[in-house]
């Protein structure tokens, strides 16, 4: 469970295993992920974009390349940091944000209905 110190949001966990967690606030959208030992507190807009850019690096990973070394230097919010990850940790990370966004979009159409 990700704690936070604004008392105004109440997360709600979207996915949680060993090594990630995904929390959103539903009143104002914002969303905390927490993988490895890297903690990020992004917009929606913006979680789904990290999504974007590790599944596309995902597509241009070379046959043969070593899954276990540091492959990407991805950039997260506005390149201030970025995730340096193997493509196996890439590939770890990017279930993780698209279970994450499987479960917010059920929950927003649960809300709507």
């Amino acid at each position: 469970m990700i704690h936070n110190k604004d008392e105004s949001c109440h997360y709600e966990t979207l996915y949680e295993e060993a090594n990630g967690v995904v929390t959103r606030c539903p009143q104002c959208g914002m969303m905390q992920l927490a993988y490895g030992t890297s903690h990020y507190i992004l917009g929606e807009w913006q979680f789904r974009k990290l999504d974007q850019k590790i599944t596309a690096e995902l597509h241009e990973v070379k046959e043969g390349a070593c899954h276990d070394r540091k492959y990407f230097s991805i950039p997260v919010e506005h390149h201030v940091s970025r995730l340096f990850l193997s493509v196996n940790e890439a590939k770890e990370l990017s279930n993780i944000l698209q279970q994450a966004i499987w479960m917010a979009n059920v929950n927003n159409t649960l809300k709507e209905g």
